[in-house]
């Protein structure tokens, strides 16, 4: 799969996951060990996915809008650290009646941590000068310097060097000398 093809695909996964977050905030907020009360976070956090997967899907070379998918990843991070340490400090009690959330917690950290290393891997690919050949091309003696021309079929190279002209021989004739 080309770089092209990742970028798209991440960003249909962010509209999905975007479309998720907007639309049902509390079950995306109960999958992930959150608190359900960060609806307005959440539906924030949405939009913040789908404008990252419309820019991904919507442009040729999307360098900056995979750029932004790995700033909203460190966000995604940060916010899942916060929730985790909230979780750790609540009484020991009530932390215990509630491990699955932390177990959540942390599964959700560590997706989002390896989403993050896919980001940041094709992010760095895009913002890699493309390597093509230059348009003009030198030919060394005995053959032609050209400049590349775009055609309809494709790109035209330079041309080689024509041959020179042979009459047809007449009837009767060899090129030798000899009449057979």
């Amino acid at each position: 799969m080309n770089t092209a093809q990742l970028s798209r695909g991440l960003g249909w996964f962010s509209i999905g996951l975007g479309l998720a977050e907007l639309l049902a905030p509390r079950h995306v907020a109960r999958a992930i060990g959150v608190n359900e009360e960060c609806d307005p976070l959440l539906r924030f956090l949405g939009v913040r996915e789908i404008a990252a997967g419309l820019g991904l899907i919507g442009r040729p070379k999307p360098t900056g809008f995979m750029w932004a998918r790995v700033a909203g990843d460190a966000m995604d991070l940060g916010l899942l650290a916060v929730a985790l340490r909230q979780h750790d400090s609540r009484p020991r009690l009530l932390r215990q009646f509630r491990e699955d959330e932390r177990r959540r917690l942390l599964i959700a950290m560590a997706t989002v941590a390896g989403i993050t290393i896919v980001d940041t891997v094709v992010s760095l690919r895009l913002s890699q000068s493309p390597r093509t050949e230059p348009g003009w091309r030198y030919t060394p003696a005995g053959g032609r310097a050209g400049i590349r021309a775009e055609a309809a079929g494709g790109v035209a190279g330079p041309r080689p060097p024509e041959e020179p002209k042979r009459e047809p021989a007449a009837a009767g004739t060899s090129t030798g000398g000899e009449i057979h």
